[in-house]
């Protein structure tokens, strides 16, 4: 299979020949890139520039694009880290570096394979299922108002029910569903599909293939019994988030893996905003307020920061996937429109390079204060989260 290489937010030129028609069309059907077709301002090429979005990308049968990430490797994996709340996983399973986008794909690959084996080996995490039936003997326990309906309208059956104990649960189904979409990404790595088919054969017959979103992974309780699986539905998560329908005939052999980079900034901000709140106030993540009028519709605002006595909204912040040490004149108009709205005072973008940390107050009284900070993804993530998450705190709290 031909690969085609491109860099995130960069304009990425490829000779006339570089692509066919159908696979030019593909890409724009599949808003991965903007395309110029060749013409004689352009040097007669192709020129592609990603729309934030990194991973592995199938054309056609013959043809998969692969968008490497601008942010570093180590970085981008430790996004996913705090977003997808997998702490030092890569230390504790043995990944080491990753040093391009299908390290990634392929060491959390292995992680999660092998942590399906391993409870495999240990024993699937089973609960009970309630199953009801009508019959002339009786199986479980007999639901004596079930039946009396029953028998008023001339039936001599028994409505029962009862309960056994099944892994054909929604847990194991997660991690089912994740790995046999694992095959089909059109990962180079021979030994790491066959970690996950093997993983995938393991829970296969005790466990039905059922289609499930990820969102199935999230807001799970856990008890003593499966606590592990919180980790493996955050795993599962990571590739269910990632995987498009594919091709959009439906004929083709690969997955796309794609992970959109502007969406997980948005996220990796909310996850190092609630690692590092004071007490006083609580972290709303994607949080709606509906707006009426002569037509209806919601504000749906990144972060919302609250009084976690009042519950009051202090604060709103906006995450901007954008390389500007200044915001723009809409990001203002737009988060200005978001607090005023809600009655918070102050406003925050924030945006993935060091920015120039200035105040700006607007309103007839000056009664709103915006500012824009810098969440650098080139630097130590961790120092740059803390650092971000102190200035943005300590100016709500003057």
């Amino acid at each position: 299979m031909r690969t085609i290489e491109l860099v995130e937010g960069e304009r990425n030129c490829l000779g006339a020949d570089a692509l066919s028609t159908a696979e030019a069309r593909e890409i724009l059907s599949a808003r991965i890139a903007k395309l110029e077709f060749p013409n004689p301002l352009n040097g007669g090429q192709f020129v592609l520039e990603p729309l934030n979005v990194i991973g592995l990308i199938p054309l056609s049968r013959q043809t998969m694009v692969r968008i490497t990430p601008k942010v570093p490797i180590a970085n981008l994996f430790g996004m996913m880290e705090r977003v997808y709340d997998l702490p030092s996983l890569r230390f504790d399973d043995g990944l080491g570096r990753v040093e391009s986008i299908d390290d990634v794909y392929s060491g959390l690959t292995q992680m999660f394979a092998q942590r399906v084996l391993n409870r495999v080996r240990r024993g699937l995490y089973a609960s009970y299922r309630v199953e009801a039936e009508t019959s002339t003997v009786l199986r479980g326990r007999l639901d004596v108002d079930a039946t009396l309906r029953l028998r008023a309208r001339g039936d001599v059956g028994m409505h029962c029910v009862r309960e056994s104990i099944t892994v054909d649960n929604e847990e194991n189904r997660i991690l089912l569903w994740a790995l046999d979409r694992i095959p089909r990404l059109g990962l180079p790595i021979d030994e790491t599909i066959a970690l996950a088919q093997s993983a995938r054969r393991a829970l296969m017959g005790t466990v039905t293939l059922t289609e499930i979103s990820s969102e199935a992974c999230r807001g799970r309780s856990y008890n003593r019994l499966n606590s592990d699986y919180a980790v493996l539905h955050a795993l599962a998560r990571f590739f269910l988030d990632g995987m498009g329908p594919g091709l959009s005939d439906g004929a083709h052999e690969f997955l796309p893996f794609r992970v959109n980079v502007a969406s997980l900034f948005q996220e990796y901000v909310v996850a190092c905003l609630r690692l590092y709140a004071p007490s006083d106030y609580v972290v709303a993540r994607q949080y709606a307020v509906a707006v009426s009028g002569d037509f209806a519709f919601e504000f749906k605002m990144d972060v919302a920061i609250k009084d976690a006595r009042t519950g009051e909204v202090v604060a709103i912040v906006d995450a901007k996937y954008k390389r500007s040490t200044k915001p723009a004149a809409e990001d203002l108009q737009q988060v200005i429109a978001y607090a005023a709205h809600v009655g918070a005072r102050r406003a925050f973008l924030a945006y993935p390079i060091e920015t120039d940390s200035e105040r700006l107050h607007v309103g007839p009284n000056r009664e709103w204060e915006i500012m824009a900070l810098g969440l650098p993804l080139d630097h130590a993530l961790e120092g740059a989260a803390e650092r971000f998450s102190a200035a943005l705190f300590s100016s709500i709290a003057c």
